[in-house]
């Protein structure tokens, strides 16, 4: 939800960016979300351009200090 709020994302990106980090691959996150990978490969792409970063581990160094951080910042 706070990486939704930060960023913008929509409830599909924010449920990519989630399957991201737990671990999976494209491939696996379209199976797991019934839609073509090429869906999401252009939802990763919206997810990158929004939040700045360019790689999948940006992305999930990106969630981890989000994360960690303490709250009310």
């Amino acid at each position: 939800d706070e990486l939704r709020t930060l960023f913008t994302l929509t409830a599909a990106e924010a449920r990519l960016a989630a399957a991201v980090f737990e671990g999976l691959t494209l491939n696996e996150a379209a199976e797991r979300f019934g839609v073509s990978v090429n869906t999401v490969r252009f939802q990763l792409a919206r997810v990158f351009d929004k939040t700045g970063v360019s790689r999948q581990a940006e992305l999930v160094k990106l969630m981890m200090r989000l994360a960690s951080a303490p709250a009310g910042r």
